[in-house]
């Protein structure tokens, strides 16, 4: 998908499914509970992407559903 608009060299994704306000969507990330590398903390964090695209939307089953998707260029 991000490749059909963005030509980056790497890309990462996180999602969460159940909440529709950022605050509880980044701490969520950001405790990463039950993630062993804790690559949504990371992700968010970390240096190395520069950018991010976001999206939050209505879930058929948990309610919302939120994805990032990170990128270098």
């Amino acid at each position: 998908r991000i490749h059909k608009f963005h030509k980056p060299v790497t890309v990462s994704e996180n999602i969460n499914y159940g909440y529709s306000d950022a605050v509880s969507i980044i701490m969520e990330m950001l405790i990463d509970e039950g993630v062993p590398e804790r690559t949504h903390r990371h992700n968010i964090l970390g240096q190395t992407f520069h950018h991010v695209g976001v999206s939050i939307k209505p879930h058929k089953m948990m309610e919302f559903n939120c994805v990032m998707d990170f990128s270098v260029e």
